[in-house]
């Protein structure tokens, strides 16, 4: 059985590390939130890191954001 793409880079077929990276990203702008719209995360650096995949959320943030957007935090994990 051929591997996908994802498999014959990481060399698993779990899911990639980036999905909560594009799950954050379109919840806010879906909302029409910009980063600096979104204090409680951090400042505008801090979100930014977050949503270009250079910086995880902490669990403060997680519930954070599931206040912030009525969601699961679990949305964000």
């Amino acid at each position: 059985m051929p591997r996908s793409e994802a498999e014959s880079r990481t060399g698993s077929s779990s899911p990639p590390d980036h999905i909560p990276v594009v799950v954050e990203n379109r919840i806010i702008q879906e909302h029409g939130a910009r980063q600096g719209d979104l204090p409680e995360i951090g400042s505008q650096g801090v979100v930014s890191e977050i949503l270009s995949g250079k910086r995880s959320l902490n669990t403060r943030q997680v519930k954070a954001l599931g206040l912030r957007f009525g969601l699961s935090p679990v949305v964000f994990i």
